[in-house]
């Protein structure tokens, strides 16, 4: 009997260790930015990294960035996507809209989104390694005078790089791109609300959960009643590691961004969305800041208007860089 009873109370010593340790072993490996399991690898992937025009860029000695060259035209154009931890696919549609005759379209994922490497390392979340990867890009693909958009939280990293690199752009692209803390967080935050009470005024009832951001997305979000197909692979692909980057960059670095601002010196269109869940008021003051700027709004646009409203957003590119 005693025998057992110690068998038994040693068993239990041995799992109270076994946890203690696996619970160390998670703190270190989370602090260390390594608790996240990318995306799985899809045919999309295998498709995508070897396509026609796919070029990988070195942007340091252990990583590699995707990048696809689409058209042939006199007018180079490099996208960057949001997020971070976003993908190009988003920007799928801009070949059908832009005459790839007359531009060359470059789309690029950032490092550690789905089509590039994903180091899975916390510590290259930093603003200054983003802006030295766009430039890295740039030279790796021979680009000058060239026409650079960015959308979203690639609109901020376009901004960035342009505050330090801007004499290799023909012209500066920020589309549905914050300019405050205020008029990300908190105005998403409002325009739940109020997505919450017109649902339930219109059901007669308490809406879900699920059923107010499907509405959310609906207007805010896409503008659409059905989600385009890119959307959906997007959603697969998207690496949400560096959130709290993000956060970290809204909260630590909008006085800076606004300080840069008047020393842009290339031309630069801003185009915003009357319904993004970005306060077009972002809009307006980033305007006022850029003195050589352009403001073009999209009526009940969307966050990504490009796909709501192709005619208008398509047009203001074309009216910009011709």
């Amino acid at each position: 009997m005693k025998k057992r009873i110690f068998k038994v109370f040693l068993i239990l010593v041995l799992l109270v260790v076994a946890l203690l340790i696996v619970e160390q072993i998670s703190i270190t490996v989370k602090n260390s930015g390594l608790l996240y399991t990318p995306p799985a690898k899809d045919e999309w992937y295998t498709q995508k990294r070897s396509a026609d025009g796919v070029k990988m860029v070195q942007v340091d000695p252990q990583n590699q960035v995707w990048t696809q060259k689409i058209g042939s035209g006199t007018i180079p154009l490099l996208l960057l996507h949001g997020g971070p931890g976003a993908t190009h696919e988003y920007f799928e549609n801009f070949p059908q809209h832009l005459d790839t005759s007359v531009y060359t379209i470059y789309f690029y994922d950032q490092l550690g989104s789905f089509f590039s490497d994903n180091p899975n390392n916390r510590a290259l979340w930093k603003v200054d390694r983003f802006v030295e990867e766009v430039e890295t890009v740039r030279k790796a693909l021979g680009l000058q005078d060239f026409y650079l958009l960015g959308h979203s939280w690639g609109g901020l990293l376009a901004l960035e790089y342009s505050y330090k690199y801007q004499q290799h752009l023909k012209g500066l692209l920020i589309s549905n791109a914050p300019f405050t803390k205020e008029g990300t967080s908190e105005y998403r935050k409002v325009l739940l609300k109020n997505t919450k009470d017109h649902l339930n005024a219109e059901l007669g009832r308490e809406a879900s959960g699920k059923e107010i951001r499907r509405e959310y997305e609906r207007i805010h979000r896409y503008g659409l009643d059905t989600i385009p197909e890119p959307f959906e692979r997007l959603n697969k692909h998207y690496n949400h590691h560096p959130r709290k980057f993000k956060m970290f960059y809204y909260n630590k670095y909008w006085p800076a961004l606004h300080e840069k601002a008047g020393s842009l010196n290339v031309p630069v269109l801003i185009i915003g969305s009357e319904k993004d869940f970005v306060d077009p008021k972002d809009f307006e003051l980033m305007h006022e800041k850029i003195s050589n700027s352009k403001l073009v709004m999209i009526p009940d646009g969307p966050h990504f208007a490009m796909w709501s409203h192709p005619t208008l957003y398509f047009q203001a590119i074309e009216n910009f860089t011709k």
